[in-house]
């Protein structure tokens, strides 16, 4: 409780900080306006752009705050384009930790040492996100071309230590507001909860890619990359490296000659299938 309570307050300075009255105050109330021009975090510096320091924020509030980060970034609908664009660098444009504890992880999961393994292992991760960061490397027998992705270390007790304080901020609202406790904020913060664990866990996502595979043998629409099963544990993913352009890259995949409209057909097309005949 103690915990939660330090960190809850150190959640709202990090915030605060950033000047996040800047962004709420068109949407609050005239009473916490006030409130917000005697806070003494007004002394900030607001002269970095407002979704720059809204990113910071996040990265320094941790991976939960991250993840909401990264969801708010696909919603350029509902919250200020320059803000969703800054949100964007969320998803895989993190700041990296060391690859000496990739390479720690690596040995201790494979139980023998990354040079038996792969012929080469490039120390600068090609992405990082908030969950893992994933590095190229060469398997040393067959000299295929992979990629491998790495759990952070210790990203578990952060994310139990966020979940609970979720939690006792959803019992507080439903206790204290009728109104709240038709919105069930515990059931979803159970139902987050059960989502972000079961992303922690490299074992369900090649599960999950396997069975995509399956789905879609007799379908060309849809390439899922090769998962290397006996170098992927719960900590690790090594799966086939695969180039392409990402689809909100909408400058290159003009220029590169693509058809958008059939690329757009073709993306509702496997999800219809996944959804109303797979069911995955």
């Amino acid at each position: 409780m103690f915990k939660d309570i330090i960190r809850l307050f150190r959640i709202i300075n990090i915030f605060l900080k950033a000047r996040i009255d800047l962004l709420v105050k068109d949407y609050s109330s005239s009473s916490w306006n006030l409130v917000f021009f005697f806070s003494p975090w007004k002394f900030f510096s607001s002269s970095v752009p407002r979704g720059e320091r809204l990113v910071s924020a996040l990265e320094e509030a941790g991976p939960i705050f991250i993840k909401f980060g990264q969801l708010l970034s696909t919603r350029p609908d509902i919250i200020p384009k320059d803000i969703a664009k800054s949100l964007s660098r969320l998803q895989d444009n993190l700041k990296p930790f060391p690859v000496e504890e990739a390479k720690r992880i690596l040995v201790y999961e494979l139980n023998k040492p990354i040079e038996e393994v792969f012929s080469s292992f490039e120390d600068k991760p090609i992405a990082a996100a908030s969950i893992a960061q994933v590095h190229k490397a060469k398997l040393r027998k067959s000299k295929e071309e992979v990629v491998v992705k790495v759990v952070r270390p210790g990203i578990e007790k952060i994310i139990a230590r966020d979940i609970s304080l979720m939690k006792r901020i959803a019992k507080f609202i439903e206790n204290k507001f009728l109104e709240a406790k038709r919105l069930r904020l515990l059931d979803l913060v159970n139902e987050y909860e059960a989502v972000i664990n079961s992303e922690l866990d490299m074992r369900i996502e090649s599960s999950n890619m396997k069975q995509t595979k399956i789905y879609f043998e007799e379908n060309k629409l849809l390439h899922v990359p090769k998962v290397y099963l006996e170098l992927t544990t719960k900590k690790i993913l090594t799966m086939e490296k695969i180039s392409g352009i990402p689809i909100d890259n909408i400058r290159k995949l003009e220029k590169e000659g693509v058809n958008l409209q059939l690329l757009a057909e073709r993306g509702v097309e496997i999800f219809l299938k996944q959804v109303f005949i797979d069911n995955f």
